[in-house]
This record gives C-alpha cells, sequence and structure tokens, in this order.
C-alpha cells in the first residue's frame, strides 16, 4: 500500500512522504550513533576471539608436529 501511495501520491501527499522518509532518516541515524560504539567493541571482541582460536590452532599444531618428532627420534 505504501508503494501504492508513493507511486499514485498527489502534492499533499508528496509533502507527507517526505516528512516520513526524513524522520525515518533521522531516527535511523541516531540508532546508529548510538551503537556505533557498541558495535565496534562487538567486533573487536570477535576478532579478539577468532585470532585467539588462530593461536590455539597454532599451538596445537606445533605440538603435533614436535610429538611426532620425538616419536621419529
Amino acid at each position: 500500500m505504501a508503494k501504492a501511495m508513493e507511486d499514485s501520491a498527489i502534492e499533499h501527499c508528496c509533502d507527507y512522504i517526505k516528512a516520513k522518509n526524513l524522520l525515518r532518516d533521522k531516527i535511523v541515524a541516531k540508532v546508529l550513533e548510538n551503537t556505533q560504539e557498541k558495535l565496534m567493541e562487538l567486533l573487536q571482541n570477535e576478532l579478539d576471539r577468532m585470532s585467539s582460536e588462530e593461536e590455539d590452532d597454532l599451538d596445537l599444531n606445533s605440538d603435533m608436529e614436535e610429538g611426532d618428532r620425538t616419536l621419529e627420534g
């Protein structure tokens, strides 16, 4: 319905649609502004976790290779 209203809007409806879109954009900008710091913190935590898992995997692989060497020697 909103799409049909936008497509066939008459002049007074156009002002309403513009106001509605501006308000939506303002709300979205405010939400993003308020959550940007939290999002960055979550992303950093996820990167740290992934990095830690990678290091653990490398340590495990290294330990396995050393174990193989001691068995061969």
